[in-house]
């Protein structure tokens, strides 16, 4: 980290900030930092933080856009291809850690691949609107959650796209969820990729984003489980979020904390029986089951 990143990091966490002081509670919580040092990650992720931003507008020119994609190292390139071999499109499991959105960029232009984002509006308006705008502009497809079903998102993996679900965040609030673990506690899962797993055989495949010591961004991809059983869908997602969270614990840092908590996976109570009474009010079909 530069000294200008280091300044920059500790002059934000100094004005009141409901983002960072989000960030220093789920520091706190988590023990994401050595006892004595909560501070300085806190001041590291205010720093990062800082420059994706400035990466991510930077994204919206085609020139700066290439000379980031050119720097994206991949590890389990190999998970990624046999995924999309199958041919069924692809259900991508991730967390918002890293430069994420660059990865997008480089599988769009690098892969031949069209990530598909669902997203809640942000306010205020003209944030969305840069978002949905440069994200665009890199090859991405974006959905308004209060719009899209699985029956979009299985015609999205029929054109073989690549559909992505965050982790790290609670599903929509008329989304279908079931429970998983990340950090050791529990975690309300979008139950919808496991159906929409087991609707149509689209493989899911966990991946993750940071930036390396030598400011080059790591895209990894871990293996890959195709089923049509939903059962098993199910238990694919929970693994997955376990494993993304090992990743957020190994880079704290470039964690994108939500300045609003309750945006954070933690399970409600009754997040399992809520799952299974949707299901069954959505019997025998699920093309209209929210995401």
């Amino acid at each position: 980290m530069s000294l200008r990143e280091r300044a920059v990091g500790r002059l934000v966490t100094l004005q009141p900030n409901r983002k960072y002081r989000a960030t220093e509670q789920l520091v706190a919580e988590l023990s994401l930092a050595p006892p004595g040092r909560e501070r300085q990650l806190v001041r590291a992720n205010a720093a990062f933080v800082w420059t994706y931003y400035g990466q991510f507008l930077r994204l919206a020119a085609s020139g700066a856009r290439r000379r980031a994609i050119s720097r994206v190292d991949a590890i389990g390139a190999a998970n990624l291809e046999a995924a999309r071999s199958a041919g069924r499109g692809v259900i991508l499991l991730s967390v918002h850690l890293g430069d994420f959105d660059v990865a997008g960029a480089w599988l769009a232009e690098c892969c031949g691949l069209t990530p598909v984002v669902v997203t809640a509006p942000l306010r205020p308006a003209w944030r969305e609107r840069m978002f949905t705008v440069i994200r665009r502009r890199c090859g991405v497809v974006v959905r308004d959650v209060e719009a899209t079903g699985i029956d979009q998102l299985a015609a999205d993996l029929g054109r073989g796209r690549l559909v992505l679900a965050m982790l790290d965040r609670r599903p929509h609030r008329r989304a279908a969820v079931s429970t998983a673990r990340m950090f050791g506690r529990s975690t309300a899962a979008p139950a919808g990729m496991a159906i929409l797993a087991a609707t149509t055989g689209a493989p899911l495949l966990p991946a993750a984003t940071w930036r390396g010591s030598d400011g080059r961004l790591v895209a990894w991809f871990g293996e890959s489980v195709a089923t049509t059983d939903e059962a098993t869908a199910l238990v694919q997602v929970a693994a997955c979020a376990d494993q993304l969270g090992e990743h957020i614990h190994a880079h704290p840092e470039q964690w994108h904390v939500p300045a609003d908590l309750r945006q954070i996976a933690w399970a409600p109570d009754g997040a399992a029986s809520e799952f299974a009474d949707r299901r069954a009010r959505d019997v025998p079909g699920t093309a209209h089951v929210p995401v």
